[in-house]
C-alpha cells in the first residue's frame, strides 16, 4: 500500500478534494473525534468523498458533548441526547455506517490510562486502514487545536496507533476479543478552514 505521491517527506502528503483518492487503499476508514459535530468540520467533505468510493467508515466520538451549546434553557444532561442524534443524523447523510459514543465529559478530557484503552479497543474493533483525528497542536493559525479535548483526543489517538493498538502485550486485558491491529495510514487535521488540504496523511 502507498499515499499518494505529493508529500514532504518521512510518508507525509496532503489530502486532496480534487482529482485522486486519500489513499490506494480500499480498507475502512475510522474517524476519531473529541465532540459531536467535530467530524464533519474536521473531515466532513473528505468523509462523504470516501463514502462515494466505496469505503466503510465510523465514527468514535470521545465526549459526551455536554457543554456545547450557548443555550441557557438547555442543561448539560438534556444536551447529551441531543448532539449525540444530530451526530447520528450526520453521519447518516455522509454514509457513515457506524458511531460509538465513548461519554467522557465534555471539556475535561485527560489523558489517562482508560481513554488509551477504549481508544485502542476501537480501533482494534473498528480494525480501519485509514484513521482520521484532529491536530494534536496547540499553535495560532489552529484554531480547532485551541480545545484541548481536540488536542488531547489526537495525541491519545496517535499513541494508540502505535504502538497500544498494535502490539499484543499492551492492554493484554483485551484479549482475546480485541486482536492487536496495524493501521496503516493516519490522517490528521492541518487546521486549515479555507478548504485547501484538509488533512495531513502519513503511512505508519
Amino acid at each position: 500500500m502507498g499515499v499518494p505521491p505529493s508529500g514532504k517527506g518521512h510518508g507525509c502528503c496532503q489530502c486532496r478534494r480534487r482529482g485522486r483518492p486519500v489513499t490506494t487503499a480500499a480498507g475502512g476508514v475510522l474517524v476519531i473525534a473529541a465532540h459531536p459535530d467535530d467530524p464533519e468540520f474536521l473531515a466532513g467533505g473528505t468523509v462523504a468523498r470516501l463514502a462515494r468510493e466505496g469505503r466503510e467508515i465510523a465514527y468514535v466520538i470521545v465526549t459526551n458533548g455536554n457543554k456545547g451549546s450557548g443555550d441557557r434553557n438547555v442543561t448539560s444532561v438534556e444536551l447529551i441526547p441531543i448532539r449525540e442524534e444530530e451526530q447520528r443524523q450526520a453521519a447518516r447523510v455522509l454514509g457513515v455506517q457506524g458511531v460509538e459514543f465513548l461519554g467522557y465529559e465534555d471539556g475535561e478530557l485527560e489523558d489517562t490510562r482508560d481513554l488509551r484503552l477504549d481508544i485502542s479497543r476501537e480501533i482494534r474493533r473498528w480494525r480501519p486502514d485509514l484513521i482520521i483525528t484532529l491536530n494534536p497542536y496547540r499553535t495560532y493559525s489552529n484554531f480547532p487545536g485551541w480545545h484541548r479535548d481536540h488536542r488531547t483526543t489526537a495525541r491519545v489517538v496517535l499513541d494508540c496507533v502505535y504502538p497500544l493498538a498494535r502490539d499484543h502485550l499492551s492492554f493484554p486485558e483485551l484479549l482475546p476479543d480485541y486482536e492487536p491491529h496495524k493501521v496503516n495510514f493516519v490522517g490528521c487535521s492541518t487546521g486549515r478552514s479555507d478548504g485547501r488540504a484538509p488533512l495531513k496523511m502519513r503511512s505508519t
